[in-house]
């Protein structure tokens, strides 16, 4: 089945949400998706990103930005062969809470970039390293932990409401 999963998001200043959604593309049907009873629930929030890890067949969020305005460093796995949320209990240092960051699935490893945390822009990097679950363990929860990147990058800092205009010039071959 083909399909595209929706999370979360926002829609005024103070309007969150935390529901799940699977868009199945050659039946063009929405379907909501739920949080498995008695399972852990992630709040609600927008400017999160999320990847999909096909080895666990679920889907990874990390970060955004609350109904309080308050930016989260947490981590959330959704398993969609049992229908439930888990808090991932990652080892290691912790990326700073952000929203508006960038991430990617890549060979096991969610790579995070930058975001703003209120309204400092951050230009760190990080990996959320994402072993596949080859133990007895269920879902290896204990394999997951982030490790920050040091690289010699500057980075160019601009609020969120200030608007670039991108132009051909913008880009170099």
């Amino acid at each position: 089945m083909r399909s595209l999963i929706l999370f979360g998001g926002g829609k005024t200043e103070v309007l969150r949400y935390n529901d799940l959604y699977s868009y199945n593309i050659d039946q063009t049907m929405w379907y909501k998706l739920v949080n498995k009873v008695g399972a852990e629930d992630i709040s609600a929030r927008y400017y999160h990103t999320a990847v999909w890890h096909e080895t666990e067949d679920a889907m990874i969020v990390f970060g955004g930005r609350g109904t309080g305005m308050e930016d989260f460093n947490d981590t959330f796995v959704y398993y969609f062969r049992d229908k439930m949320w888990c808090k991932l209990p990652v080892m290691g240092a912790l990326p700073a809470p952000r929203c508006a960051h960038t991430s990617v699935m890549l060979q096991n490893k969610m790579i995070v970039l930058g975001g703003t945390m209120g309204t400092q822009s951050l230009c760190d990097l990080w990996i959320l390293y994402c072993n596949p679950s080859n133990t007895s363990t269920k879902h290896a929860l204990n394999q997951y932990y982030w490790q920050q990147i040091t690289w010699d990058m500057t980075c160019v800092q601009r609020p969120l409401s200030e608007k670039q205009n991108w132009t051909e010039n913008n880009f170099t071959t």
